[in-house]
């Protein structure tokens, strides 16, 4: 078979699909509508959702220091890292464990109920109902603050939350490079949960953060300051044991005397150096540890009535229509193609 022949067949088999699709055009616009159907159906049952959220920006001192201050700086532990570090650490607490089960474990009021945010959960997402298997092997079905009773199902929720597996039940947390602001979105079904939730994280968020990053230069300055004591006990010793000496010899000094006397004199000089530097390194690290401690600042918090997120049908609709009839012309082409084998 020449070429030509070759093209001449291969533009015949197309002719033949396009003419095969046109005759089928019924089909394809049954399932265009039944798409567009299914996607209004889906839109208007799904549940309206709130969105919360709370931005917000850590501010601390990155101004210059001297070469001294650096120096001090990092012997005391305040080596700060670098914003996408920080960030990184910021969104792994965020979702930590530690910072859930607080969260869970507070109480707050939803629909004018005051009871665990856990509960409130378990409540409005009837998980009960879903997790019946899994919570028939637990104590309890309900928070009721007790640690040991409560282990089981306090894991379970924080599993869930933290896999974003509770329908219509998400967490987010932003960061956007340009301007630094950090945003932490949750949306619900209900609007006190959003709003409690949101909120709650951000609390504990600041806290814990804060917490973390002066968690070593605290211990540092701790250190610093029982040396400090420690030198200064020394030193009250040194001189006391020089005045002792200096009185039961009454000025009168042997060339033993006088030998015994330098020692302790010394020792008082040895002492009072030491105490005077390290109490400048501990005035010198409060100072950076104030001036550098980060906190945690609000730009714009959710208030009620919040924004409520529903998915728009008129945007779907189309999405759906055409999703079903490429589908339909998918399912006819592999229908040609099969029956042209076949035969």
């Amino acid at each position: 078979m020449s070429h030509a022949d070759h093209s001449s067949e291969s533009g015949l088999v197309i002719i033949d699909t396009i003419k095969y699709l046109l005759r089928s055009w019924l089909w394809i616009v049954v399932a265009a509508i039944l798409g567009g159907v299914i996607a209004y159906i889906i839109c208007k049952t799904r549940p309206a959702l709130y969105q919360a959220q709370e931005r917000f920006f850590i501010n601390s001192d990155d101004s210059p220091m001297s070469g001294e201050l650096q120096s001090v700086l990092g012997a005391v532990g305040l080596d700060y890292s670098d914003e996408e570090q920080k960030i990184e650490k910021i969104k792994i607490i965020a979702r930590s464990e530690t910072l859930l089960r607080e969260l869970l474990m507070s109480k707050i009021d939803a629909r004018g109920k005051i009871d665990y945010l856990g509960n409130h959960i378990i409540a409005m997402y009837d998980l009960e109902a879903e997790w019946q298997r899994m919570l028939s092997r637990i104590p309890t079905s309900r928070l009721r603050g007790d640690a040991a009773q409560d282990a089981a199902l306090l894991s379970m929720l924080v599993r869930a939350l933290k896999r974003d597996e509770i329908a219509h039940l998400s967490s987010e947390f932003l960061h956007d490079l340009k301007s630094g602001l950090m945003t932490v979105r949750i949306r619900s079904v209900d609007e006190d949960l959003s709003l409690e939730m949101s909120r709650g994280i951000y609390d504990r968020l600041s806290t814990f953060y804060t917490d973390k990053v002066l968690e070593k230069p605290t211990q540092t300055l701790s250190t610093l300051r029982s040396v400090q004591d420690s030198i200064r006990g020394a030193l009250a010793s040194a001189e006391a044991r020089l005045a002792s000496y200096d009185s039961r010899n009454r000025n009168v000094w042997s060339p033993t005397d006088t030998y015994k006397r330098d020692q302790l004199s010394r020792e008082v000089m040895i002492s009072s150096t030491a105490l005077g530097s390290v109490t400048e390194n501990v005035q010198l690290a409060q100072f950076i540890l104030q001036n550098t401690t980060p906190y945690f600042q609000v730009v714009d918090s959710s208030s009620r009535p919040l924004e409520i997120i529903k998915p728009w049908w008129v945007k779907w609709v189309p999405i759906g229509a055409f999703l079903g009839g490429f589908l339909c012309v998918i399912a006819l082409l592999l229908r040609l193609w099969y029956r042209s084998v076949v035969g």
